[in-house]
């Protein structure tokens, strides 16, 4: 079908009228993002009954500030309850720059409550 297609055009005894279609509006990473704020983790996708495991933080993250590292099982973020990507993703959804709440974590079977402050993205 799309050989025969080209064959039409290439075959024509004119070439076909170029048509500019409509502009579409640039999207910025920011714009298409809901999200305002970052926490900076690197989450580890496999499911672990506890929370969301980390892999890492980024430097100079919210997180890295925070004092969270990877191997860290995140359980709550504010007032949510953090099983996995999902539940962050919802949690990060509820601030903007400049917020300050509490982040719960695993380390090495012991439950750690910080603050960490976010910035925006």
């Amino acid at each position: 079908m799309v050989e025969r297609s080209l064959r039409l055009i290439t075959d024509a005894p004119t070439r076909p009228d170029f048509t500019k279609g409509a502009d579409k509006p640039q999207r910025t990473s920011q714009a298409a993002s809901p999200w305002k704020v970052t926490l900076g983790v690197i989450p580890d996708y496999s499911d672990d009954p506890q929370g969301l495991r980390l892999t890492g933080v980024k430097p100079g993250s919210p997180a890295e500030k925070a004092g969270l590292t990877g191997d860290d099982i995140m359980t709550k973020l504010g007032n949510t309850q953090i099983k996995n990507i999902y539940d962050l993703m919802t949690a990060l959804g509820t601030f903007k720059p400049g917020d300050v709440a509490e982040v719960q974590f695993i380390r090495d079977g012991k439950t750690i409550t910080k603050r960490v402050e976010f910035v925006g993205k």
